[in-house]
């Protein structure tokens, strides 16, 4: 490594390149620079444009506010994006700090209470601490650090986050505190920033360079070769949906991708990275990885979609509902944990084993997958398999678990209630004690095994088919948004009468569009809901994925009474039909 830098010494034009843009800026000499313990610390804000200081001074010991703190993270990871503030009562268009609260805002790092963002408040050091941990996306810890007498001071709200960023070394405290309530100055908040970010790459270009600590790149068009980072390269909000490249580099702790797009981040050249955690608060990011390199896990936080090209050891899903496609891709083992989101595995990759353990999660196959399992949490999961993909076994452990498509599937352990099988020539095994398991129209007793048949559809024109098809499923349902208890096709909802003249809206959604053929009492068989009386909304006819029905006559005991308790509701797709039943307790 001396022999590496002697070197590069040897170039005044290298040195420049590799140094970031706050390095070689023009110098600012502040008549109040403290000589102590924050000196490096200040110096390091100073030149990397995190603070600016004013009249000559840096004013070191007065306390950060949380608009000026907004400012200096925002500066940090080259935030560009904005959210609407109009929720917010006290940040106007006029104060200097509006565009840093609404990029603040964008990034997630900072959340307000109600209608207010407090931007002219002393920050306290427990929100300054959550707030760089929500930008380092560490997530909460619940493992309470060793050697502070102080931990029953944090707040309820902040325990985790100021736990995770405590245990992930970058907080000591003092004297054996925290002090999570006190004010942060601005020397011990650029004490902070200095102990998470080591070194600022701010301008295009291509660099070498060894860290000890967490390296920050805020700027499209970064290539990084030949380097080791002892800690986090972060690729920050500021690169937008630019390109960055890691070449022959080793990160010994994780790269952070909070920027780039759909042609970005990409790690070749042998590069050596435990974990990346994708964590982009907007817009589709892509992280290829070429042969050669050696890539652990991709921990997928963010709130958009991913793409994922090259070899893996492990992909998790963490966020929910967002959609991440495998594409010429290898990986070892896969979980979607996120619910409602998706795993789309195209024809030129493979998997091993892909684990489903999110509520409503799913998986699309085009290529080859070894092993596909539900998880018990992972309800109404759906594994669809087209029709040049190929997958080995499902072990599905989930109730309501679906497999259809046009593909191939040798067989289906079902270990749970209501597993549906409508792959061609599928071995369907139903566990002792399980119900509801079927073989495409054949239910399968449990202990028994059946294979779901050859099944011949007329379409269009006439003339038959080889397809699989499944009934519409039912995923969800609320009243007034409150979640109903689903069991199979059953629901049942809680009902508490809120008025004489209340709306109640019950909504039921369903993994594909259908209408409503027809709402029917149970208790009483005269009843048609379409016909209770003139004020009753009529039951949609259209197709859709998510159904309201909408009723506005005065809810009473009288009305159960009148009504019942249980209705039967059948939806159609155009092709088949779904019957189930709506409990009402009251």
């Amino acid at each position: 490594m001396l022999k590496k830098w002697m070197v590069i010494a040897l170039s005044l034009v290298m040195v420049l390149s590799m140094m970031p843009v706050g390095a070689y800026a023009e110098t600012t000499t502040f008549s109040d620079m403290p000589d102590d313990w924050s000196t490096a610390a200040l110096q390091s804000a100073v030149d990397n444009g995190l603070l600016n200081g004013a009249n000559g001074k840096i004013m070191p010991q007065e306390n950060l506010t949380r608009a000026q703190m907004a400012a200096v993270i925002n500066r940090a990871f080259g935030a560009e994006k904005v959210a609407v503030l109009a929720e917010y009562d006290d940040v106007t268009a006029s104060d200097w700090f509006f565009l840093d609260m609404a990029k603040a805002v964008a990034m997630g790092t900072f959340q307000g209470s109600g209608s207010k963002l407090n931007p002219n408040d002393p920050i306290t050091r427990e929100q300054a601490f959550a707030v760089i941990a929500r930008a380092l996306n560490l997530g909460e810890s619940d493992v309470a650090p060793d050697g502070f007498t102080d931990l029953s001071e944090i707040s309820g709200w902040a325990t985790g986050e100021v736990y995770a960023l405590v245990n992930n070394g970058y907080i000591q405290g003092s004297n054996g505190m925290l002090n999570p309530q006190g004010y942060i100055t601005r020397a011990e908040f650029a004490q902070v920033m200095y102990n998470t970010i080591k070194e600022y790459i701010s301008e295009a270009g291509e660099y070498s360079i060894d860290v000890e600590g967490n390296l920050m790149k805020n700027s499209p068009g970064v290539v990084l070769t030949d380097s080791t980072v002892v800690g986090d390269v972060i690729i920050g909000d500021g690169v937008g949906d630019g390109a960055v490249t890691l070449d022959g580099v080793n990160v010994e702790g994780r790269l952070l991708v909070r920027g780039g797009g759909a042609e970005s981040v990409i790690i070749k050249g042998g590069s050596t990275i435990g974990t990346i955690t994708v964590a982009k608060v907007d817009g589709e990011v892509r992280i290829f990885a070429e042969d050669g390199s050696d890539v652990g896990t991709v921990l997928i936080d963010g709130k958009d979609d991913v793409i994922i090209e090259g070899t893996f050891e492990n992909i998790v899903v963490n966020a929910p509902d967002i959609t991440v496609w495998a594409r010429a891709a290898t990986i070892s083992s896969s979980e979607v944990m996120g619910e409602e989101s998706k795993l789309v595995i195209d024809k030129d990759s493979t998997v091993e084993k892909v684990v489903l353990s999110g509520a409503k999660s799913a998986v699309e196959v085009n290529g080859e997958v070894e092993e596909i399992e539900t998880a018990e949490s992972a309800v109404n999961a759906l594994i669809t398999v087209e029709k040049d993909g190929k997958v080995g076994l499902v072990v599905a452990n989930g109730a309501g678990t679906a497999v259809e498509g046009e593909g191939s599937v040798e067989a289906v352990e079902a270990n749970a209630d209501d597993v549906v099988v409508v792959t061609e020539g599928t071995e369907v095994t139903a566990a002792e004690g399980v119900e509801g398991v079927m073989a495409g129209e054949e239910e399968v007793d449990a202990g028994d095994t059946a294979t779901v048949e050859k099944e011949t559809t007329t379409s269009g024109g006439g003339g038959g088919g080889g397809s699989s098809y499944v009934s519409p499923r039912l995923l969800g349902a609320t009243l007034n948004g409150d979640e109903a208890s689903i069991s199979g096709n059953d629901i049942t909802i809680e009902f508490t009468n809120e008025g004489e003249n209340g709306e109640y809206i019950i909504v039921a959604e369903f993994d594909k569009e259908v209408k409503i053929k027809s709402v029917t009492s149970l208790d009483n068989s005269s009843v048609n809901i379409q016909f209770i009386n003139e004020n009753t909304t009529d039951v949609p006819t259209g197709y859709s994925s998510t159904l309201n029905y909408e009723f506005t006559h005065t809810i009473t005991e009288q009305h159960f009474n009148v009504f019942g308790d249980v209705f039967e509701v059948v939806v159609t797709d155009g092709s088949r039909d779904l019957t189930f039943t709506v409990t009402v307790n009251h």
